[in-house]
């Protein structure tokens, strides 16, 4: 009998509700922007970090070290020669203890410029050429034995020289490339002279192919076997008459076989005068470059979110008003508080689960919109995905809007439940 009188209950509760609930739903209607904002932050932010680590900082691994010279004070100071790693400093470093693994990244001093195209268009652009032994590549690459020049010069890409060309393609009317359609092009790759130094009758051609591509390393130009380099220089330096050494170490990458000495390490390298990154120094990095977009889309969404609060909150007071003779009625049938109160929690929750499927499909549509498009409106984040995984975050949102709306209609519903029931029936 008693389960029987809780369902009846429930059931008259679910009904009336029904008939009233609509009257709520366009001031509650402020809970599909919050959820669909919350879902867009989200999005950005997870994307952005991953962006930034991968494309713009590099991606070590955890016991990965990455040193390299720091940049020069002014201008005046800047030459190709004079930012480098000297010789000394790197027999120094490899003899730190901890260090293993220590591989050097050099780069061509001769200008140099790249020929790519396809179908009778081509594209001519100055490019630095840096070089790395192979073996860097043995757990990122499966077939790195074969990087090595054998007829033509395999060459890798840093996936962030690949977003920097497609931000200039998507100004420019160009199109955009991507791993697979880089494996196409025919690129001649031109070493001794370049639009601005060289000699163009001393220049050396040399065939190319795309081996792969690295987001460990980012330097600004394409990389090639260091041997290659060597060869060249061995051979042609004194045909290209340059000013200071054919080539020059730019950068260090190894390994620290204990993790908890990266600290003593660090201070090590920098008292050299080097600049040194670990994970953590990425990772420090990139929540530096978070923070300010973090606090905009925070911003935005406590603003959503007191605005909504303040909306549902002032809708159900009017409903305690314009119902007040009804629920005067229901108290004086015998309606107890903690009915009352659960009425309303039970229609705030209702309307919280619609707008929180709403708003979580209506923030996940937007983001696959701004995903197809963001790339034609600002070219600088070309390579940026926003779009959610199916349902990532759909219950934490959902469960949110539904806290939310029942949240704002608390203290409304105990005005409710606390109406003076004489003044009401006088109304």
């Amino acid at each position: 009998m008693f389960i029987q009188y809780v369902l009846s209950n429930l059931s008259l509760v679910v009904r009336e509700i029904i008939k009233i609930a609509p009257k709520t739903f366009i001031s509650s209607f402020g809970i599909i922007f919050l959820i669909a904002c919350a879902a867009i932050s989200l999005s950005i932010k997870n994307s952005a970090s991953d962006y930034l680590k991968k494309r713009v900082f590099g991606e070590l691994k955890i016991n990965q070290i990455k040193i390299t010279p720091k940049s020069p004070k002014s201008i005046s100071n800047f030459s190709s020669v004079g930012i480098a790693i000297d010789e000394k400093k790197i027999k120094k470093i490899s003899g730190i203890k901890d260090i293993t693994d220590l591989h050097k990244v050099i780069r061509l001093n001769a200008p140099a410029s790249l020929k790519a195209g396809m179908l009778g268009m081509y594209l001519k652009t100055d490019m630095l050429i840096s070089g790395v032994d192979k073996s860097f590549f043995k757990d990122s690459i499966p077939n790195w034995k074969q990087f090595k020049h054998n007829g033509y010069v395999p060459v890798i890409i840093p996936v962030f020289i690949l977003d920097i060309y497609n931000n200039f393609a998507a100004t420019s009317g160009l199109p955009a490339l991507g791993p697979k359609a880089l494996n196409l092009l025919s690129i001649e790759m031109i070493i001794g002279s370049s639009s601005f130094t060289g000699n163009k009758e001393n220049s050396r051609k040399f065939r190319t192919k795309v081996f792969g591509f690295t987001e460990t390393i980012t330097t600004a130009g394409i990389i090639v076997p260091d041997d290659f380099i060597m060869e060249f220089c061995r051979c042609n330096s004194a045909d290209i008459h340059l000013a200071g050494s054919c080539y020059s170490c730019i950068m260090l990458i190894g390994n620290v076989s204990d993790i908890s000495k990266i600290p003593l390490i660090t201070k090590k390298v920098r008292s050299m005068g080097l600049n040194i990154e670990s994970q953590a120094d990425i990772a420090k990095k990139t929540d530096k470059a978070l923070f300010v977009l973090n606090f905009i889309l925070f911003g935005i969404t406590a603003v959503i979110f007191f605005l909504t609060v303040i909306s549902i909150f002032n809708s159900y007071l009017a409903v305690v008003y314009n119902r007040s003779y009804i629920l005067s009625v229901q108290r004086m049938l015998g309606a107890s508080k903690i009915r009352i109160i659960f009425m309303f929690m039970l229609e705030a929750g209702m309307i919280g689960a619609l707008y929180g499927v709403l708003g979580y499909f209506t923030g996940y549509y937007i983001l696959v919109y701004m995903n197809n498009h963001l790339h034609e409106w600002i070219p600088v984040v070309q390579g940026l995905s926003l779009t959610l995984k199916p349902f990532q975050y759909f219950s934490q949102l959902f469960m949110a809007s539904i806290a939310l709306s029942i949240i704002s209609a608390f203290i409304p519903s105990i005005f409710a439940s606390s109406l003076n029931l004489f003044k009401a029936v006088k109304r």
